[in-house]
This record gives structure tokens, C-alpha cells and sequence, in this order.
């Protein structure tokens, strides 16, 4: 859990862009969505010694 809570942290959520809890949940939702496509991303790669 604090992999995944530091990677965010990296990509952004450490400091929130804009004011009002709906502005920050969407970005919250945005950086999210980010973290899984790059999850995603990375574990459909072939693996690099095969």
C-alpha cells in the first residue's frame, strides 16, 4: 500500500491544482486512472530476458 501511495504522491498528489472537494476528487480520479493505464502498460510487456 505505500508503493502505491508514494507513486501517486510522484505523480501529483502531494499538492492539490485546484480548489473545491469535486475539482480535487477529479483530479484525485485523473491521477488514478494514470497510475493504472501505466500499471497496465507495464505488465503486458514482455518480460525483458525472454
Amino acid at each position: 500500500m505505500e508503493r502505491l501511495i508514494s507513486h501517486l504522491v510522484r505523480m501529483g498528489m502531494r499538492h492539490a491544482r485546484f480548489f473545491g472537494m469535486h475539482l480535487v476528487q477529479y483530479q484525485a480520479y485523473l491521477t488514478a486512472g494514470a497510475y493504472n493505464l501505466q500499471r497496465i502498460f507495464t505488465l503486458t510487456q514482455p518480460a525483458a530476458g525472454s
